[in-house]
């Protein structure tokens, strides 16, 4: 089976008693958390509040938000989408923090698309990431507790991917 390989040197976990899932989801290669019987499910055993995010909600203390960087820094990217989308969805049109979210949505399937072998989706994505950062960064160096500047010069630092990107939280 295709998996993608464990990040040798993941940061300490921002959610540890949320467990990260059985598999990393690869479209096509493994069965689909939620629409195939043997599917991981992953978010049935965590305990996400119904409500992804709060109006003046200090994004340290966002869990949703805490439990998708802990899915993308252990190289989860299909499921960090899924749990950064269930916060997109809630954020007010239009915000810094909706564009910075979305930036995250896209390196997390361009981060994928890159693993699975596909350079232009990869590129597409990543360069529409790149766009919305640009836009967040204007309303400050820190947004969603997201270094706007660190990880866009991750992205800039080689059209080739040679490393997979962090995103830490301030």
């Amino acid at each position: 089976m295709n998996r993608i390989p464990s990040p040798t040197h993941p940061r300490p976990r921002l959610q540890p008693a949320w467990p990260l899932p059985p598999y990393r989801y690869i479209p096509g290669v493994l069965p689909h958390p939620f629409r195939d019987p043997d599917g991981h499910d992953h978010l049935a055993s965590v305990p996400l509040p119904s409500v992804a995010w709060t109006p003046g909600q200090a994004w340290s203390t966002n869990v949703h938000h805490r439990y998708a960087l802990d899915l993308f820094d252990h190289r989860f990217y299909w499921e960090s989408h899924e749990v950064w989308e269930a916060v997109w969805l809630a954020l007010p049109k239009p915000s810094p923090e909706r564009q910075t979210i979305q930036a995250l949505i896209q390196v997390a399937a361009g981060t994928l698309k890159q693993h699975m072998g596909n350079p232009r989706a990869t590129r597409r994505l990543l360069g529409r990431a790149r766009e919305r950062l640009e836009g967040a960064r204007g309303h400050g160096p820190v947004v969603c507790g997201v270094d706007i500047d660190g990880l866009l010069l991750q992205l800039d630092a080689d059209t080739q991917w040679p490393t997979i990107p962090r995103v830490g939280l301030r």
